[in-house]
């Protein structure tokens, strides 16, 4: 629907005040000259996020074995564009280049040729499947038997390595003010309707 449909020129000026696919061939240059005009209000939002510094995880950039370790992990759109933006001028800056990653997985998905990063691969008797969505990296894991019946079927969702107690969401939010909270939650994971109490 925004790709072809009528909303997604509205879509390019809320975001990008551009089209997405030029937007997104700019690259880093060109997305930091970007959010220096502040001309969308998304680039005016990540100019008042910038300052928001919080700790980060491990980072999985690729759909590989890394995704069904235990343990903390950032599977967000920021871990899966980090190699793109670490040389960015917002390097360090983790709540902006989580918006700036957000921004640019948006662009490819408005693009006329969406691109979508995913793997399979067996790990022991288990069959690994992950794809990329919206909230990062997303895993399908299932051990079959000789005859392909489902054993077992598993999935980890991005919400379930964001909401772990030592996770994505945890860390951030222990060191921003709860005046923030509201906000950081929907730069980490804007799919989940999420209710604070204090």
């Amino acid at each position: 629907m925004l790709r072809c449909g009528e909303l997604s020129p509205l879509a390019s000026t809320i975001f990008f005040d551009d089209d997405p696919q030029t937007w997104l061939a700019a690259g880093v240059k060109g997305w930091e000259a970007w959010f220096l005009q502040e001309r969308s209000e998304t680039a005016r939002w990540l100019a008042a996020v910038q300052n928001i510094i919080t700790p980060t995880l491990p980072m999985a950039s690729s759909p590989d074995h890394t995704l069904i370790t235990h343990g903390p992990l950032d599977v967000s759109p920021l871990a899966i564009e980090y190699p793109l933006l670490s040389a960015c001028c917002l390097s360090g800056k983790t709540t902006a280049l989580r918006l700036l990653a957000r921004c640019i997985t948006l662009a490819r998905s408005l693009s006329a040729l969406p691109t979508l990063r995913w793997n399979r691969f067996d790990d022991g008797e288990w069959k690994i499947a992950v794809v990329e969505t919206a909230r990062g990296w997303l895993v399908h894991q299932a051990r079959l038997t000789t005859s392909g019946n489902i054993l077992d079927y598993r999935i980890i969702s991005p919400t379930t390595r964001h909401a772990q107690s030592d996770g994505v969401i945890a860390r951030e939010l222990a060191t921003i003010p709860l005046s923030l909270w509201s906000q950081q939650l929907q730069v980490i994971d804007p799919c989940v309707a999420v209710n604070i109490v204090e």
